[in-house]
């Protein structure tokens, strides 16, 4: 599905970040596909210790920190 979707987007949680950061950035820069922080449990200071694991590891960019990850869906429940 990330090689047939026009808009390829990885959304990373710290589990997955602390597990297996290098093989996500792999994959991101394979199927050129952007990587955003995605968590339940939000706080900036999360997001930005899951944008350096990432970063650490090789992602020149990472989405859905501070303001960024403020957006609302709609047609989303919250």
């Amino acid at each position: 599905m990330l090689l047939l979707a026009e808009h390829p987007v990885i959304s990373v949680n710290g589990n997955a970040a602390c597990l297996c950061a290098k093989d996500l950035v792999e994959l991101a820069n394979i199927v050129d596909a952007k990587l955003e922080v995605n968590l339940f449990y939000r706080s900036y200071e999360r997001e930005k210790a899951i944008e350096g694991l990432l970063k650490a590891n090789g992602a020149e960019e990472v989405y859905g920190i501070g303001s960024d990850a403020d957006a609302i869906i709609e047609g989303v429940d919250e």
